[in-house]
């Protein structure tokens, strides 16, 4: 598949579904790139958007960053915790809150900036949120 040109900031949109990605135009449904991410391949998959990047992940530990326009991987790291994770993306810092711990990664480089077991908050879905931004409990049941 040839790499998707013209995407500057919020041409496409994204699925994650089952260790996969797929980017679509916005406007026509032109699939712009898909990426298998072999090593999450059948979780649910969260993601973020910002910067120039696409990060995902499932309820295995790997983080990946990708790039927006093309699908390409930047960087992967592994989390300190399994399971349904809760992103939120502010101002060059990925929040990644997931099996009782919350972290936080440099966008650049995918560096873990700090992490929190939360001692005493207990164990479960969990919403984050910063100024002007929330992201909600992912509550399944």
């Amino acid at each position: 598949m040839e790499p998707y040109r013209g995407v500057e900031h919020r041409e496409l949109f994204l699925i994650g579904l089952g260790g996969k990605v797929r980017a679509l135009d916005r406007a026509s449904g032109r699939v712009a790139w898909d990426v298998v991410l072999e090593d999450i391949a059948g979780a649910a998959i969260g993601l973020a958007i910002g910067g120039g990047r696409v990060f995902a992940t499932g309820s295995k530990k790997p983080l990946h960053c990708l790039d927006y326009a093309t699908g390409v991987l930047r960087w992967k790291v592994d989390t300190a915790s399994i399971g349904r994770a809760m992103l939120l993306l502010d101002e060059g810092y990925l929040y990644v809150y997931r099996g009782g711990t919350l972290e936080c990664f440099g966008v650049e480089d995918g560096q873990r900036r700090w992490a929190d077991g939360l001692k005493g908050f207990g164990y479960g879905s969990a919403s984050l949120a910063v100024p002007g931004q929330v992201v909600n409990a992912d509550v399944t049941g």
